[in-house]
């Protein structure tokens, strides 16, 4: 049996041409299992326009992020070191 439940997700667009999309869940199973997840990218885009950002360290992200969202100081940048 598989559990998947508390999704969020927080989108931004901090500048034209770049998105950052974060997405958290709890996920039980009694076996291994994958995800496959659709990220959209303009048509024709190089396998580098797309860069995960491992954010694990940061697991209170979704509650320092607040209702309000405004906190961009929370974000890694794709740029810096990480």
């Amino acid at each position: 049996m598989v559990h998947v439940g508390a999704t969020r997700i927080f989108a931004r667009r901090p500048a034209k041409g770049r998105q950052l999309l974060a997405y958290a869940m709890e996920m039980s199973a009694a076996t291994e299992v994958a995800m496959i997840s659709l990220v959209p990218v303009p048509e024709g885009s190089a396998d580098e326009a797309l860069h995960f950002i491992d954010l694990s360290s940061h697991p209170d992200l979704f509650n320092d992020l607040g209702d309000d969202h405004a906190n961009e100081d929370v974000w890694v940048s794709a740029d810096r070191p990480y």
